[in-house]
């Protein structure tokens, strides 16, 4: 009985360490792209302290020595990005998933909500009041120019990202007993975004959530939606990388009507397909990115694919482990019938062909569902072999 209480104990306190983690995260993730996101000395203060509160939840915790070894695997990868790209999105990705797959997802889920609401709202308020910018400006489009706002974020769309996030925590909070009032939430909360960030991509992407979850929850559809999500979800993301590495090249080699039809498909999206044929001219393919090239480009052109930017920015090896880190997420996801997380993945990854979103932990829900490619340590399970750290 006594080393029951203590192994409660020291679960509690391991949960503190990861909820002051996530909170740390959350709040990083909710500034990012506002007047109040950190750069230089401080934002690798900041690391340090995330990278030193991601160390004392790994403490003492046991885990199947598989998991162990994918885990070293996948910090010494990020560790390795950093070195290389001196971007620290991948290696607090991969420390959030870590930490995420340690707690109860759903009380991890309802935390990061409120907090992400709590910091945008903030955000909101400071922009509305005048306090900051309220981020006004022009926005071209394939239909005209229009006048748009970020309250507090920088551009428009970042302001509509965060905005996806939060409708997607809303429904995953939710899960199978969401209901259609829940969806009609969201449809209002992306109708009023849309009409302040005029993100299309925000718009569509609310419309497809909300029609996919609904045909999920209608008894006529589900066993249709499950057998299409068991089929071929897992491989949603290799295909929305090889269409936005491939369509580009077909664009400006090859003739035809295929060609056409491509291009009238990057016309649509503000021609972000055809500027990415300015990377693959002044750009070389290497195995782990950080190419000065490429870094040079982003700072006179932004490119809004998720896809081109790990493949230029982390390399070939960044690429292939990113959409392994996918596959196997959807894959198990699916095997364990959390068919809501799987369909927000879904969407985040056609997301990722017009925005520059996916290494994101702060816009991305998938990243925080790596986790489940990590087995959370249960006391009565003692039939797999397992180590502790510490």
């Amino acid at each position: 009985m006594d080393q029951l209480k203590r192994n409660k104990i020291k679960l509690k306190s391991n949960d503190l360490f990861s909820y002051i983690f996530l909170l740390i995260v959350s709040i990083e993730s909710g500034i990012r792209f506002t007047e109040f996101q950190l750069y230089g000395i401080a934002s690798r203060i900041l690391l340090f302290v995330e990278i030193i509160f991601f160390l004392i939840v790994l403490i003492g915790q046991k885990y199947k020595i598989t998991d162990l070894y994918k885990m070293i695997l996948l910090l010494i990868f990020g560790i390795a990005s950093y070195s290389t790209t001196g971007s620290t999105q991948l290696l607090v990705a991969i420390m959030t998933a870590i930490v995420f797959s340690r707690l109860d997802w759903n009380n991890a889920l309802n935390f990061l909500f409120a907090t992400r609401l709590s910091v945008m709202l903030i955000i909101n308020g400071l922009s509305i009041f005048g306090v900051t910018d309220i981020n006004s400006r022009l926005v071209g489009k394939s239909y005209g120019v229009v006048e748009a706002y970020g309250l507090g974020y920088n551009h428009p769309n970042r302001y509509a990202y965060s905005i996806l996030y939060l409708q997607m925590l809303y429904l995953c909070l939710k899960k199978e007993k969401v209901r259609n009032s829940n969806l009609f939430f969201v449809l209002i909360t992306g109708s009023m975004g849309y009409s302040i960030t005029k993100s299309r991509t925000l718009l569509i992407a609310t419309l497809v959530l909300v029609v996919l979850v609904f045909l999920f929850k209608t008894k006529l559809h589900v066993k249709l939606i499950i057998k299409i999500m068991d089929c071929s979800a897992r491989f949603v993301y290799l295909f929305c990388a090889l269409f936005s590495l491939l369509v580009p090249y077909v664009i400006t080699k090859i003739t035809g009507k295929l060609s056409l039809f491509f291009s009238q498909i990057s016309d649509m999206m503000s021609g972000r397909l055809s500027i990415i044929n300015m990377v693959y001219e002044n750009c070389s393919i290497t195995l782990f990115g950080g190419e000065d090239d490429f870094i040079s480009i982003l700072q006179k052109q932004p490119i809004d694919n998720g896809y081109v930017n790990i493949l230029f920015g982390f390399g070939i090896v960044g690429l292939s482990l990113v959409l392994i880190f996918f596959y196997l997420t959807i894959d198990k996801l699916t095997k364990r019938q959390e068919y809501i997380y799987v369909i927000c993945m879904i969407i985040m990854a056609f997301v990722g062909i017009s925005e520059n979103i996916l290494l994101y932990n702060s816009f991305n829900i998938g990243i925080l569902f790596w986790g489940v490619m990590f087995t959370k340590y249960s006391i009565e399970s003692d039939s797999v072999k397992k180590v502790s750290i510490g």
